[in-house]
């Protein structure tokens, strides 16, 4: 009885943690909302660069072939989001952008 009552205080934390990171997503998100069309209009690479930088957590580029047959798969790890494979690409820089 106490381990199942530990496991349930654990998965508790668990939880708590994970409603703590999403709220602090939607403010982050919030915030950059309201800066979006300024920095589009001024078309300030630096500040879409700090952007990138807060929602991405990683980027992973998975290559196969070699040469002109060579393809790339790139997965992007958001802040807030499981990792989603986000373009695929070959040498002749062909790009596929998947559901982005």
């Amino acid at each position: 009885m106490r381990e199942r009552l530990e496991a349930l205080r654990a998965q508790a934390e668990v939880a708590r943690a994970y409603e703590e990171h999403l709220t602090d997503t939607g403010v982050l998100l919030g915030q950059l909302r309201e800066h979006l069309e300024a920095i589009e209009r001024e078309d300030d690479f630096d500040a879409k660069r700090r952007i990138v930088e807060l929602l991405v957590v990683g980027i992973v580029v998975e290559t196969e072939g070699a040469g002109a047959k060579k393809k790339a798969r790139v997965c992007c790890r958001y802040a807030f989001a499981r990792p989603e494979h986000v373009a695929e690409a070959t040498s002749g820089l062909s790009i596929r952008f998947l559901g982005v």
